[in-house]
């Protein structure tokens, strides 16, 4: 943050809404220790203007899915992100 050089570069690549979804989908996986080892999906997908994160975790045994659907907040998608993962629970 305090590279202000390498920030001039880089800056033109920045794109809020991409940031954003990344954001909610990387905190609801680590809100659930997810990892290469969880059977656990997560993307953030836009329309008409809303984000929605959608979560998909398979029961470690196999027997079923959860599901969630949570709304991003673009002035919060780390709390959006917790939500979504406190709601799959």
């Amino acid at each position: 943050q305090d590279d202000t050089r390498t920030g001039g570069y880089i800056g033109p690549l920045d794109s809020p809404d991409v940031r954003v979804a990344v954001e909610a989908e990387r905190a609801a996986m680590a809100e659930l220790e997810g990892g290469c080892r969880i059977p656990l999906g997560a993307v953030c997908l836009t329309a008409d203007g809303r984000r929605t994160l959608h979560l998909k975790m398979l029961e470690p045994d196999g027997s079923g899915v959860r599901t969630a659907r949570v709304a991003v907040d673009p002035r919060n998608p780390v709390g959006s992100g917790i939500a979504a993962a406190r709601a799959l629970r």
